[in-house]
């Protein structure tokens, strides 16, 4: 029986068979030989590549295969992870749950709150009806407990300098010590913060209550705690008012013109003052008299005849003075003089008078005076 061999198609061949024997369709003996060998080589070479390429094919899918098994062992860690972080919320949930709970079987019947005409106890007042889901509406009454608003600003009856936020207030019945010295406690407030340390307010008295457009300002001190002294703003309605001097600082406006019974002054920001008195009478007597070589006589001013000033001088001001003053002209002393060997002090003048007239008794002089020194 003769032997075969079959180069299949599926390993790379043509599907032939060949024998070695004289079959005159396959055989390789005799003359077969002479048509088949060669076709029988090429059959096997084809063959051999084809099985290497199977190969190759083989070892790709084997690495592929470890691939998709490292990512299989990646996928089965997420998912351990994913497991895991399910399991910790579901315990958030839990324990949360558990708390509500716990606070619910806390509270008070008392503090419930309960809708109007429900018959139940502590009904809610107006607030209840305001729609606050979504709403234009106000969660809180205005004006209650200090809070609300007035044309869009809220309203405030104290404030709370740690905590208030940044922006513009109305202020009602503040305590005094929140608001700046003889300013009114309806004001409107301007907040600046930048942070707990750095805090600037501002004041303006508003409505019956307002006095000349005033408005102040202070700004935290850090280094202190407090502060500073409110400091009030210039404008053209108060640039002429009263002044004060506390704590090294000047209060008020920046010039003060004002009279009393002893005369006018006007004081200055910087500490100058004026103080002037035109057209007074004052007696001169028979008393501390002192007799002139050419004749004339000089005069004290009788006790109690002394020129007070209007306002105290921390020290003796520079004075002048003038016996012209706005009298009938038949009142006039002409040439008479004041000494300005005159005792001056802060707060009055004692000058001696000179007449060329000869020894003059209680005899009235109308003076005039300007001093300038300073008031602080």
């Amino acid at each position: 029986m003769a032997n075969s061999v079959t180069f299949s198609k599926e390993l790379g061949g043509d599907g032939k068979t060949y024998t070695d024997d004289a079959d005159p369709n396959t055989g390789l003996d005799g003359l077969g030989y002479t048509t088949r060998f060669i076709p029988v080589l090429k059959q096997g070479m084809l063959m051999a590549m084809s099985a290497k390429d199977n190969a190759q094919a083989a070892a790709s899918y084997v690495q592929q295969c470890q691939m998709l098994r490292q990512a299989v062992g990646n996928d089965r860690l997420a998912v351990a992870a994913d497991l895991q972080h399910v399991d910790r919320q579901k315990m958030a949930v839990d324990q949360a749950a558990s708390e509500a709970a716990q606070s619910a079987a806390s509270v008070s019947a008392d503090n419930i709150v309960h809708a109007p005409g429900s018959g139940l106890s502590n009904e809610a007042g107006e607030a209840y009806k305001r729609n606050v889901v979504g709403g234009e509406g106000r969660l809180v009454v205005e004006g209650y407990a200090g809070l609300g608003s007035v044309g869009g600003m809220q309203v405030l009856s104290a404030i709370n300098i740690t905590t208030i936020p940044h922006g513009d207030y109305i202020v009602q019945g503040i305590p005094i010590e929140q608001r700046p010295p003889g300013a009114s406690g309806f004001a409107y407030v301007s907040i600046d913060r930048y942070n707990n340390n750095n805090v600037r307010i501002e004041y303006s008295p508003i409505g019956s209550q307002s006095t000349g457009n005033r408005k102040w300002w202070t700004t935290f001190n850090s280094t202190t705690g407090k502060f500073l002294p409110w400091a009030e703003v210039i404008t053209t309605a108060n640039v002429v008012g009263s002044m004060s001097y506390e704590d090294s600082v000047v209060r008020g406006s920046i010039i003060e013109r004002d009279s009393n019974d002893d005369g006018e002054w006007v004081k200055f920001a910087d500490g100058t003052m004026i103080c002037f008195n035109f057209g007074f009478e004052r007696t001169v007597t028979a008393t501390n008299t002192d007799s002139l070589p050419n004749g004339w006589v000089r005069y004290g001013l009788g006790s109690g005849n002394q020129i007070v000033f209007p306002q105290p001088f921390t020290e003796s001001p520079v004075m002048s003075f003038n016996n012209r003053n706005p009298v009938p002209e038949s009142r006039y002393k002409y040439g008479v003089q004041v000494d300005m060997g005159v005792t001056i002090s802060g707060t009055e003048a004692r000058p001696q008078i000179i007449f060329p007239h000869g020894p003059q008794t209680s005899t009235p002089v109308f003076l005039s005076y300007m001093a300038i020194g300073r008031w602080y």
